[in-house]
């Protein structure tokens, strides 16, 4: 009980936040994409800020404060460059109304045509839409290109004047020829040549400006170790929520309601094994325990096989190994899972701000271990990072310095004991690299020519002037009903007694590949699942043995797995399945 002139145990709290003297590399590329990919920026403005009792998603190797700080600024900017390209539309429709009208549906065209939509439709009806949209292209820019030739065409029957028919020399018809020549000249670059021109030079001006200051971005701020510039966020309410969001992505609780292992990655491998605690003499009398021996104190069973596991997986990374034969890379990190839905008044829930808490005490870790029947799941995750080690010669001379390969192989261990069975289960997740595109931070050179990036832009030129209007209104709108929409989610969670407060994305994973796609990421994904896989499955074996208990089950079953590598393994009692290699063993006790 705890003394009157003590506070009370805080047992879920949320993490301090230090803001990185440097951002990692994984951090550099997501603040990028929000400057590549608009749609990543809208999507983590949503799912961080907007709604503000929701959980976050673990970030593990990046900050998500810096990330939602650049998505703020790629979303305004954006912004502003829409509302100028509108702006020249709206202007060439003044001064240039044919070639504007021309021009908008020349844009419509090219955006049907590379509709998804629009191409499952049947030959025929798109024969005709494609048709008809040039057809009116033809009249709004055919009209404009021929009305100076029919209006300064000379009579066949005589001049201006009405005379002269044919009999006028020579010198009248050079003369003729000579004003109508002048006359077409005139027409269609004032009427078409001109304006459209000079609306053209101004949006590809736009857009290369753009895109100019975009890649500066990349190249200045994002480079790798300097100091982070931490863009402003759009007001004081904006800054709450993200002070409270950059504290709780470095908690050790995931609340979520489908994917426990949500920010890790997919789920690659697993196995889990329940087999009987008793003593290995049991098994030789065919009795269910032995009765002559130390009874089993199953409730500190479990706490001991955790702490055994997690020091033999320390052992992998230290002495006495070599620093060659060291794993590189490798933490181990506590992983506890909490249900999304929540009901008022959790202890879970921090009453100030009614966001769930991210970090669990010690003291509530070892009491989720010795009550694996209560409301929260407890994982070891051992993380296995991409980061390699340097090459060296014997001598100490570098041949080669460390090289990521872009994956991270997280390896969750979850043990209890209930009902007289220990239940060991083993999970690995891989996050795949982060998609090519949005790694353009590191491959950009800084002096960029102009005329490639001219020769970027003028693909989707056309497309970016005619939908500005459009996504001018769009994201307008959704700025200024940000405020409407983080109070819409406050009134949702409080209008009933349960809410759903579990996080919904990872940030990292929105820009990951579907899958591991280098045959070297490929070889850690694997090399170190067995690895992983091999010292968690012999510290397990190996603790019982020192505690007299019962591993014929167990080493049999997993030396049958050990050269199998699946999807998911599930082993319960004598049968084994291994759901993607089709093969199942039946054995008899």
């Amino acid at each position: 009980m705890t003394a009157p002139d003590q506070p009370p145990a805080v047992h879920f709290d949320f993490p301090s936040y230090q803001e990185p003297p440097q951002l990692s590399d994984t951090t550099r590329h997501l603040c990028g994409a929000a400057y590549i990919d608009l749609e990543f920026a809208e999507t983590v403005i949503r799912e961080v800020i907007e709604d503000e009792r929701r959980a976050v998603a673990p970030s593990f190797g990046f900050d998500l404060n810096a990330v939602v700080r650049h998505c703020f600024r790629a979303r305004h900017r954006y912004l502003v460059r829409d509302g100028i390209l509108f702006g020249l539309l709206l202007l060439g429709l003044v001064i240039a109304t044919f070639a504007t009208v021309a021009w908008l549906i020349l844009g419509i065209t090219v955006l049907a045509a590379r509709s998804p939509e629009l191409r499952q439709l049947p030959p025929r009806v798109r024969l005709v839409l494609f048709g008809s949209l040039i057809a009116v292209l033809l009249c709004c820019g055919g009209g404009a290109l021929f009305a100076p030739l029919m209006g300064g065409f000379p009579s066949l029957a005589g001049g201006p004047s009405g005379g002269g028919g044919f009999g006028g020399g020579e010198t009248l018809i050079a003369a003729r020829q000579s004003e109508f020549g002048d006359e077409v000249a005139v027409g269609v670059f004032g009427l078409l040549g001109l304006p459209a021109i000079l609306l053209a030079i101004a949006t590809l001006a736009v857009l290369t400006r753009f895109e100019r200051t975009t890649h500066q971005i990349l190249i200045d701020e994002l480079r790798p170790g300097v100091t982070p510039i931490l863009p402003s966020v759009p007001n004081e309410r904006v800054a709450r929520r993200l002070a409270m969001v950059a504290r709780a992505q470095y908690g050790n609780i995931t609340v979520q309601e489908r994917d426990p292992f949500l920010g890790c990655g997919k789920a690659e491998h697993g196995w889990s094994y329940a087999i009987p605690v008793r003593h290995a003499r049991a098994r030789a009398t065919g009795q269910a325990d032995d009765t002559s021996a130390t009874p089993i104190d199953q409730a500190e069973l479990g706490s001991a096989l955790t702490a055994h596991v997690r020091a033999a997986v320390r052992r992998m990374r230290e002495d006495p190994l070599p620093p060659g034969a060291r794993v590189p890379g490798l933490s181990l990190v506590p992983h506890i899972v909490a249900d999304g839905v929540r009901h008022q008044g959790d202890p879970l829930l921090d009453p100030a701000t009614g966001i769930p808490r991210s970090r669990a005490s010690d003291e509530v870790i070892e009491a989720i271990i010795r009550h694996p029947q209560g409301g929260l799941r407890y994982y070891d995750r051992i993380v296995v990072s991409g980061a390699g080690k340097s090459l060296h010669t014997a001598d100490g001379r570098l041949v080669l310095p460390e090289q990521r390969l872009g994956i991270d192989i997280s390896a969750f261990v979850h043990v209890a004991v209930e009902g007289g069975l220990l239940y060991v289960e083993f999970v690995t997740t891989v996050m795949p690299p982060i998609q090519t595109r949005y790694a353009l931070v590191d491959r950009l050179h800084p002096e960029q020519s102009t005329a490639r990036i001219v020769r970027a832009v003028l693909p989707t030129m056309l497309t970016d002037s005619v939908l500005s209007g459009w996504r001018l209104a769009r994201r307008l709108r959704h700025q200024w009903s940000m405020k409407t929409r983080m109070a819409d989610a406050l009134v949702a969670s409080a209008q009933f007694r349960t809410h759903d407060y579990g996080a919904r994305v990872s940030v990292r994973q929105l820009v990951a590949e579907p899958a591991a796609v280098k045959h070297l990421q490929l070889l850690d994904e694997w090399k170190y699942t067995k690895l992983l896989e091999r010292a968690v499955l012999e510290a397990v074996v190996a603790f019982l043995t020192e505690r007299g208990l019962d591993t014929a089950d167990l080493v049999q079953r997993a030396s049958e797995v050990q050269n199998i590598f699946g999807n998911v393994n599930n082993i319960f009692g004598g049968q084994q399945a291994f759901a993607s290699s089709n093969v199942a063993f039946d054995q008899r006790n």
